[in-house]
């Protein structure tokens, strides 16, 4: 998938690419940023705005410095939105995350070759994007789950879990279908993530 796709992708849901700011945020980190996670008060979680004014010339605004004055919906809220925008259950898309990343947009795996919450693979998902965009837990949801979107759709009557593996192509696909299955079905008894198996 090309860049330019993805900011369509993207500013097709409302992820806030289009803010001046971000785009600098992300492609002048030269590696992950840990950006304050904090709940947002507004209805829509895309209508993220800075949680304290930083006077700064637009042309000294440094990723750090928008890094540490915007306030991010949390993970759990991007990925139940763009799970929503594709219409596949938000639940598969929140065990597969929980799997991935714990729900950590800045995760590394696989000896430094997998980044963000659904660890976009070197190789593989992360395509010719740039790592550090793969941090930027919008666009690697909108990645992954559109792949789990694709699936889901032609085999609606699929297990979950067998979709999920189909999607991420994990190393063991028998016992990574069975964590999804088992983070879904917890997802769905609504029981809060300290009680996930």
């Amino acid at each position: 998938m090309k860049i330019k796709h993805i900011l369509q992708l993207a500013g097709a849901v409302g992820t806030p690419i289009s803010l001046p700011a971000i785009p600098n945020w992300f492609s002048s980190a030269p590696t992950k940023i840990v950006a304050p996670r904090v709940n947002i008060v507004s209805t829509n979680a895309y209508d993220y705005m800075p949680t304290t004014t930083t006077t700064v010339p637009p042309t000294t605004t440094t990723a750090a410095t928008v890094a540490s004055s915007t306030t991010y919906p949390s993970v759990p809220t991007v990925v139940t939105q763009v799970a929503q925008y594709y219409s596949i259950p938000v639940c598969l898309a929140l065990g597969m995350a929980w799997e991935e990343s714990r729900w950590n947009a800045n995760d590394v795996g696989d000896n430094n070759t997998s980044f963000g919450v659904y660890q976009l693979h070197v190789g593989g998902e992360l395509g010719n994007i740039p790592v550090s965009l793969a941090y930027n837990p919008w666009i690697n949801a909108l990645i992954s789950l559109g792949r789990v979107s694709n699936i889901y759709h032609g085999n609606p009557n699929q297990d979950l879990g067998s979709i999920a593996a189909q999607a991420q192509r994990p190393y063991n696909p028998v016992a990574y279908a069975h964590a999804v299955d088992v983070y879904t079905n917890d997802c769905e008894r609504g029981l809060p993530t300290t009680q996930w198996n």
